[in-house]
């Protein structure tokens, strides 16, 4: 992901599409920080399993949100 820097020199080439750019970027973000949220509920939810109960697999899900969609692995 570019930091607001980045996305400000890249617009400097380009004015006219500034609004679509700030808009990708900001869903790459939300998608982003959706992604590391669920990640890290589903890390809870394996180490607060029972010790006679293992993941046998993590399986990549695609999961739509407003921004988007992204993938995330869970269990």
């Amino acid at each position: 992901m570019e930091r607001i820097e980045e996305l400000a020199e890249k617009l400097k080439g380009n004015v006219g599409t500034w609004e679509e750019e700030i808009f990708s970027w900001a869903c790459s973000l939300a998608q982003e920080a959706a992604k590391a949220l669920l990640e890290g509920i589903d890390e809870e939810l394996m180490k607060g399993t029972e010790q006679s109960l293992k993941v046998e697999c993590l399986k990549e899900h695609r999961i739509p949100i407003i921004s988007g969609q992204f993938s995330v692995m869970s269990g």
